[in-house]
């Protein structure tokens, strides 16, 4: 997949995603700031990767932390410059940050990662850019949805494709690639990363297909080894 593709696509879509998210993504806002409040953040650096207007990181900012947003849309990086100083926040991959080695006590990232095709490529950048004990907290469409999402028959788990999600009661359809279980818990985040806290999630943002109860997204809270 075209990596300018996801940037294009969140560039022409930038209302309507935050006026959705605000409206419907309540639920996974409200797990995502419970998982970073379990610890002290008070003068940490945090980096969150797909900041998106920057809404998440005002939060973060007003409990004293150094925050710093990327995202690969510029749109929504010009909206987060809105709220704060511009130099800490850059459009860019995900894979190819502008931060030193060992810069940032604690990554985020919410609904995200799963707009990449490579997981892996993210994972050896937050490891190189975090220090020793950092936290690592990221919430990522479940690849049961994904799944589910899938249009082609007979539908394939293992193969990545594209798949549209329909979102906020239809007002937004994304393009995203599908990804395994096996991506998120793979060698190289179980070799770097401790879990300590692990949820499954049935959000009302994302469409129920067929009427059937699954999970929208999966959060993992880790510390790096």
């Amino acid at each position: 997949m075209d990596k300018n593709y996801l940037a294009q696509q969140y560039n022409s879509k930038k209302t309507l995603f935050i006026k959705g998210s605000r409206k419907y993504d309540t639920k996974s806002i409200t797990i995502f700031h419970e998982y970073i409040n379990k610890f002290d953040i008070q003068g940490k650096k945090v980096l969150d990767m797909g900041c998106g207007d920057g809404s998440d990181l005002l939060i973060i900012q007003k409990q004293g932390a150094d925050v710093f947003g990327i995202d690969s849309s510029a749109e929504m990086i010009h909206e987060a410059q809105k709220l704060f100083s511009t130099e800490k926040f850059s459009t860019c991959d995900f894979t190819q940050t502008p931060f030193p080695n060992h810069y940032f006590d604690i990554v985020v990232s919410k609904w995200a990662f799963q707009t990449a095709s490579d997981i892996q490529s993210i994972y050896k950048e937050v490891i190189r850019i975090t220090n020793d004990n950092a936290r690592f907290i990221f919430l990522v469409a479940h690849p049961i949805r994904q799944f589910i999402e899938k249009t082609v028959s007979p539908k394939d788990y293992y193969q990545q494709e594209i798949v549209k999600s329909v979102l906020f009661d239809g007002t937004l359809v994304v393009e995203e690639p599908s990804h395994t279980f096996q991506e998120y818990f793979s060698p190289i985040f179980l070799s770097r990363f401790q879990i300590l806290e692990y949820a499954e999630i049935n959000d009302t943002g994302t469409e129920r297909i067929n009427g059937d109860i699954y999970p929208s997204f999966f959060i993992i809270h880790s510390a790096k080894k």
